[in-house]
């Protein structure tokens, strides 16, 4: 059936797709976004994600129930390789790390030698032995030493920071909103 727009450009209007063949697209749709995504858990969602979206996609324009099948499948397999795609792109922006102990990785600009707990200024590896040695919290440890709460975080952050001296920071644009700041 043709319907003409406002505009006065025809346009073809959708038909209603079978449940049966729409149920079908959708397990098929889903197996090959499986398939696609080799195991990898982090790609996995994503590839779903397309998936679905390339049979809402074909469900919305099917202008023939019998070429449905054909024109899903079509569909899907565009919008997993243009997921793929993106994925492998984000894989390639990413800065690479320094590693650390069991495989986790660290960004940092330069390698530093850490400093111990010891090596802070008395007051604060104190304030840092409470929280994360002895467990206090941080409102605990203020009513303890004589500070206020928002004085001890500010402490246990100037010990991160210099801990972990020569991190890089994230950088922001300016003006940018930073949490806990």
């Amino acid at each position: 059936m043709t319907v003409v727009s406002k505009a006065g450009t025809e346009a073809v209007e959708p038909i209603a797709v079978p449940v049966a063949a729409v149920a079908a697209a959708y397990q098929w749709a889903l197996a090959h976004a499986r398939h696609r995504c080799r195991g990898n858990a982090e790609a996995e969602d994503e590839l779903i994600d397309a998936a679905t979206n390339a049979v809402m996609w074909s469900i919305a324009h099917c202008n023939d129930g019998a070429t449905f099948p054909q024109q899903c499948k079509a569909a899907v397999r565009l919008w997993v390789s243009r997921q793929i795609g993106r994925i492998v792109r984000k894989r390639k922006n990413r800065p690479t790390g320094v590693p650390l102990v069991d495989g986790l990785t660290c960004r940092e600009a330069k390698p530093v030698r850490p400093i111990l707990i010891e090596e802070l200024p008395a007051d604060i590896g104190f304030i840092v032995r409470l929280y994360f040695v002895d467990g206090y919290a941080v409102r605990d440890i203020g009513l303890l030493v004589g500070l206020g709460h928002n004085t001890v975080a500010r402490k246990l952050h100037l010990a991160a920071e210099m801990i972990a001296a020569g991190r890089m920071a994230p950088e922001r644009a300016k003006g940018q909103k930073v949490m806990g700041r």
